[in-house]
């Protein structure tokens, strides 16, 4: 969980609010996902049913409060797409916001296999979680 903090760290520093640690939380369980899942088996996952809802319960929230904190959080982290951070994480500069089930999945990836997505496209050895 210390390597989810500091991302979360990077990609939005100034999250210093409710949505910081479900943005956290959610990011270490796709982390635990990603990691312990068969390759092929990520489509298979959603992140309402299999990511929220344990956030949720550890928080002690409604599956609505957490997703709209994980949403705030995506936002601020966005900032435009002028996050130099989180686009390295991506490993692009996207057009426009990301869902925040996207986000929690590239910024999952990159925790687990140290290489942005876009990037891992190109390596074949690399599993393509979504």
């Amino acid at each position: 969980m210390n390597k989810v903090e500091k991302l979360v760290d990077c990609i939005g520093p100034s999250l210093r609010y409710s949505g910081r640690k479900a943005l956290i939380l959610s990011i270490d369980r796709a982390c635990r996902i990603i990691a312990e899942a068969e390759v092929g088996a990520f489509d298979r996952f959603q992140v309402t049913r299999d990511i929220y809802h344990g956030v949720a319960i550890q928080l002690g929230r409604s599956l609505g409060t957490t997703e709209q904190a994980v949403y705030r959080a995506v936002t601020r982290c966005w900032d435009g797409g002028q996050n130099k951070t989180l686009n390295r994480i991506i490993g692009c500069s996207l057009p426009q916001k990301p869902k925040p089930s996207e986000i929690i999945l590239y910024c999952a990836y990159f925790v687990v296999y140290g290489v942005p997505y876009q990037e891992a496209l190109s390596h074949p050895d690399l599993p393509k979680p979504f």
